[in-house]
């Protein structure tokens, strides 16, 4: 009951919902991303003497931080119900845990990148190579980005333990991750699933 009480006392401290600015962020994003993705794909062939997608991306190595990176959107969803309930410790345990899961991926990629960078496989080799770079590497400042936001929610937590503005900021953080996560889709199906297998 007192949870039940609690949930609806924060939703009424929200209300209208004051998340426009991240909404508009977003679509202007979203634009962005697809901008890029219809480079990518028009840039596919445009391989030069570089490889193709075929021969540069493998789809094993980026099972495991993809399916890291998409299921950060659940444990963050979990972070957001404690803090609905006022419960800070859990709220910080699975926001931490949503940020762990970041830095893996983020990790991931920066090494990927540096692996490609070895063989020679730069952004100047092709159009191909160019596109790609920037399509993946614009996703990962974003999740960098977004690593970085959760650090300062963390720490705001710790210090301020204020729920009204804390909850505000987590509300608009969630919409950025989630579409972060939903952008990763495409990029994982486009890129790395139909790339790998030499659709393009």
């Amino acid at each position: 009951m007192a949870e039940q009480k609690s949930a609806s006392q924060i939703k009424s401290w929200t209300e209208p919902d004051d998340r426009l600015g991240m909404w508009l962020f977003i679509a202007a994003e979203s634009v962005v991303f697809l901008c890029l993705i219809a480079t990518f794909l028009v840039s596919s062939k445009s391989t030069l003497n570089g490889p193709d997608a075929a021969e540069l991306l493998e789809l094993p190595p980026i099972l495991i931080p993809s399916f890291l990176l998409l299921s950060s959107s659940w444990t963050f969803h979990l972070a957001e119900k404690r803090m609905e309930h006022r419960n800070i410790s859990n709220t910080m345990l699975w926001l931490s845990i949503t940020l762990s899961f970041a830095l893996v991926f983020l990790g991931f990629e920066i090494y990927e990148f540096f692996e490609y960078a070895k063989e020679g496989y730069t952004l100047s080799e092709s159009p191909f190579l160019a596109s790609f770079y920037v399509l993946v590497g614009t996703h990962g400042a974003h999740v960098l980005f977004g690593s970085v936001w959760m650090g300062l929610l963390l720490w705001h937590l710790y210090t301020k333990r204020t729920i009204w503005t804390n909850w505000k900021r987590i509300r608009a953080f969630g919409l950025y991750w989630h579409f972060v996560d939903v952008v990763w889709v495409f990029i994982f199906t486009l890129v790395y699933i139909l790339g790998s297998q030499g659709v393009y």
